[in-house]
């Protein structure tokens, strides 16, 4: 069975200023590879949706999985 991977992005607080807000967190560095990347080796999954701030819904780049507001998800999922 094949589970779909979604990524959610923390609350903004101070701990993340000052990337919040500006790209989902999940498409920052950690060393070689984006956060997304570790997470999907780690899962063995690509990565379905982001759910990161609803101001950054449609985030335009390419080769990057859709970004939306939080939501229900019908499973079998990871987050």
């Amino acid at each position: 069975m094949t589970h779909a991977l979604y990524l959610l992005d923390p609350e903004p607080g101070p701990a993340w200023a000052p990337f919040a807000g500006i790209r989902p967190l999940s498409e920052l560095r950690a060393g070689a590879h984006l956060v997304r990347e570790r997470w999907e080796t780690f899962v063995g999954a690509e990565t379905a949706a982001i759910f990161a701030l609803p101001h950054l819904s449609g985030f335009p780049e390419p080769g990057f999985p859709r970004v939306e507001p939080r939501r229900v998800v019908p499973g079998p999922a990871i987050f």
